[in-house]
């Protein structure tokens, strides 16, 4: 008779899912699989009142893009080889959160998409392990084709709730098609994009009907000869044919880096209403920015370094189609921004400008004037312009023009609106007086 062995005191074995495990039910002895029962182990929060839950129930609180992929696929993207295709089943995964709408979860890794465009669904958070302007870690999406590398696709003119979330993930394209993007969204309201890094196609993102729309954190690296720009905000049918003007409301961009090392234009704005840039930094392109046709324009802080052209341009029409769509109107610029053109290039240009208001601005390193086309521009206020540079400030006068030079604290008379007037609030024993300037610019207090 063999002696009784303690099970602790049996060699250590390392399972695997075929393994069989005797089970006792009803005095009827039976087996199963080590994997049959993986998915019925519980778990217990720790906290005072807690309920158990399968390990199954568990984890399908979130579904993860390699859900749906071979042990292969899995293995390949660990890896970070982008040797083996792996977009159907990342598009099976972002089709069955759809369903739950719950959280897409990126584990780290390298994704090769091939010539499959990703279709991002709406009412889903897409969360990946962090973006590497390397690409050699956190979570990289590799796309191959000449689309757009991911696409959002809502209807146009309908201000679809999308409730998209996308974070920590790098979208990467090998090859640049004009007016595609890395990622691209058409149609969706409530949309925003945390720390994604956007490369080598056309643009970085595209937003064309879109609103309600973040930009934090992101990264815009324009690499591909040729390319246009960074982001492109668009605003009638340049992009979608059919599309109306006026959808694309209410977008922010904020903290963000704009590189480039082939020229083009880090931000095209063609309209729509309070779009807002601020702390953002600006290196390498030919203009960082151009805008047109947006009603409410705000441009805060950050940073616009070694543009080859002017840095920033405002319009009347939009870029890729010509469309006109109007002057921009309420135009703040200022906010502490820092602008540093290259030698004998302006800070700013302007073919069409209804207003601007000028607040906390620092123009350098150039001796030539830092706003050309002053004449275009409808009504300007100056409140606190350093001019670091040389040369003119404005190289001529806005149709209605105030201008505070903040170096000597007083009135640049010269360049005063005829019969401009200055309400001045609060004078000791006098409550207040209105100075106005004669056609010769000169002041006086009637």
């Amino acid at each position: 008779m063999t002696a009784a062995v303690k099970i602790s005191a049996l060699p250590l074995a390392t399972p695997t899912a075929a393994d069989l495990v005797p089970i006792v039910q009803g005095g009827v002895t039976s087996y199963t699989t080590v994997g049959a029962l993986g998915p019925l182990g519980t778990f217990l929060q720790s906290g005072t009142g807690a309920i158990a839950e399968t390990v199954q129930s568990r984890g399908r609180w979130k579904v993860y893009a390699t859900d749906f992929m071979t042990t292969a696929q899995r293995e390949d993207v660990r890896a970070f080889t982008l040797l083996v295709n792996v977009a159907a089943a990342v598009q099976a995964a972002i089709d069955f959160t759809f369903t739950t709408g719950t959280t897409l979860v990126f584990p780290a890794g390298g994704y090769l998409l091939g010539t499959t465009t990703l279709v991002f669904k709406n009412k889903v958070k897409y969360v990946g392990a962090g973006k590497d302007i390397d690409r050699a870690k956190g979570t990289l999406l590799q796309y191959t084709g000449t689309s757009d590398a991911i696409q959002i696709n809502n209807p146009i003119d309908s201000s679809t709730a999308a409730n998209i979330s996308v974070e920590d993930l790098w979208a990467h394209c090998t090859t640049r098609t004009a007016g595609k993007a890395a990622i691209a969204d058409v149609g969706s309201t409530f949309l925003k994009f945390n720390r994604v890094g956007v490369s080598g196609n056309d643009y970085g993102i595209i937003l064309d009907q879109s609103e309600l729309a973040d930009i934090d954190e992101c990264d815009f690296e324009v690499t591909a000869a040729s390319s246009t720009g960074g982001l492109w905000i668009a605003n009638g049918d340049d992009h979608t044919v059919s599309a109306s003007i006026g959808f694309t409301n209410r977008i922010s961009v904020n903290r963000c880096q704009f590189n480039s090392t082939v020229g083009g234009i880090g931000i095209i704005d063609d309209g729509g209403y309070v779009h807002a840039y601020q702390d953002n930094n600006y290196n390498g392109f030919a203009n960082h920015a151009r805008f047109a046709g947006v009603t409410g324009l705000a441009l805060r802080g950050g940073e616009c370094e070694s543009a080859t052209s002017t840095n920033f341009l405002f319009a009347a029409t939009s870029y890729t189609g010509g469309d006109a769509v109007s002057s921009c109107i309420d135009v703040e610029f200022g906010g502490g921004i820092v602008v540093v053109p290259a030698a004998g290039q302006s800070c700013i240009s302007v073919t069409g400008l209804n207003d601007i208001t000028f607040t906390k601005c620092y123009f350098g390193n150039t001796a030539v004037a830092k706003v050309v086309g002053t004449a275009n521009i409808n009504t300007l206020i100056g409140l606190g312009i350093y001019n670091a540079g040389g040369g003119a400030t404005f190289n001529g006068v806005a149709t209605r023009h105030f201008d505070l030079n903040p170096s000597i604290g007083l009135l640049s008379t010269a360049i005063l609106e005829t019969n401009f007037q200055v309400k001045i609030i609060g004078l000791a024993g006098a409550g207040s007086r209105t100075v106005v300037a004669d056609s010769n610019g000169v002041l006086s207090a009637p």
